[in-house]
């Protein structure tokens, strides 16, 4: 718990952290008078616009009635599916006053947009197997949701029956006893020499609970070269986390190049962009630079990225001066709609 402003700012940091490491948190703050907030006075912060990108979810609350359900809600959030921190604010005029006839809800909770899924579909398991079955060298990545979700029995129980040898990360420390044979001990930017070579001559690594973070792998690109990746986590975004990026390259500014053509007959000024290569920009930092200048490449160009460990950036170059359509003018009918004129271009190196 935490006063208001200064009070409630102090706790980011430790948000932060239990937000990084996956620890239920749940943290009350203070906050100045309902009529008061938005208004700058005396010590209010905006608490839950500050933690809304470290939190699991933030409340704002602003009357008595809606205190409990709040706490209710949050205790849930912070404990279910993948565990994290939730903020609730509780205006001053809320805390000071009462409430009759108060029942404590014992109903299940249930939120609209929010039922952690933990079932995995069958053929996704089939698969799995299939894949460990066949491996020659695989290794088990042992994390902190393995912890998280005091499965360390079902994890040794596991590496036991496949002969499987086991790397741990920091927080997946304690995952399998560190006196078992097969606890080869941790991994990554301050493991265990043995157990990082290991990993790079690795067929098969199975992701327990656990990040492919920059501390765990070190660069992407060389990162496991020759191992397929099997990955259990109960965060979804958390599977196949490799960064691609596309590039959607026309050369212009095009909402405002299109108004310079169709409103003042193609002078354009300040649209034109001078953009770098950006293909020999990903290779210069150590990235997969792929270049796609027709639409029959982009196809392949896509599968080569999604194959691809590590960051891959595509430069697709489109045809520079294509609009978006319709369009209706400003300041026109509705339906006085500007229509494409002719069928669009493949690009322009295709005309």
């Amino acid at each position: 718990m935490a006063t208001s402003g200064p009070g409630a700012t102090n706790l980011v940091t430790g948000i932060a952290n239990a937000y990084m490491d996956s620890v239920p948190l749940v943290c009350i703050t203070g906050q100045v008078r309902s009529q008061m907030v938005g208004y700058d006075a005396f010590q209010e912060t905006d608490i839950t616009g500050i933690t809304l990108p470290i939190t699991k979810h933030n409340y704002l609350v602003t009357r008595v009635k809606e205190i409990m359900p709040a706490l209710r809600e949050a205790f849930y959030i912070a404990r279910s599916g993948r565990p994290g921190p939730v903020l609730i604010d509780i205006t001053k005029d809320a805390q000071q006053s009462a409430i009759e006839d108060w029942e404590y809800d014992e109903s299940n909770i249930s939120l609209p947009g929010y039922r952690p899924d933990l079932r995995p579909a069958s053929q996704i398991i089939r698969r799995a197997a299939k894949t460990i079955n066949s491996a020659q060298r695989p290794i088990i990545l042992a994390g902190h949701g393995i912890l998280l979700s005091n499965a360390m029995e079902e994890v040794r129980q596991f590496a036991e029956r496949a002969q499987t040898p086991v790397a741990v990360t920091l927080l997946g420390l304690g995952a399998i006893p560190s006196s078992h044979p097969l606890n080869m001990g941790m991994m990554g930017m301050h493991g265990e020499s043995w157990v990082n070579t290991a990993i790079q001559e690795a067929d098969l690594l199975l992701a327990f609970g656990m990040r492919f973070d920059d501390r765990v792998t070190g660069r992407l690109n060389t990162y496991a070269p020759q191992a397929r990746k099997i990955q259990i986590d109960i965060d979804p975004s958390e599977i196949n986390k490799n960064i691609k990026v596309a590039i959607i390259n026309n050369g212009y500014l095009g909402m405002i190049r299109q108004w310079q053509e169709f409103f003042y007959e193609r002078r354009y000024a300040a649209t034109l962009l001078r953009s770098p290569d950006f293909v020999k920009l990903a290779e210069a930092h150590g990235l997969t630079g792929l270049r796609v200048s027709r639409r029959s490449e982009g196809e392949a160009a896509i599968r080569r990225a999604e194959e691809t460990a590590g960051t891959v950036v595509i430069d697709f170059r489109v045809e520079q001066e294509d609009s978006v359509y319709p369009m209706v003018p400003a300041g026109a009918d509705l339906h006085d709609m500007i229509r494409r004129p002719s069928a669009i271009a493949e690009t322009a190196m295709d005309e």
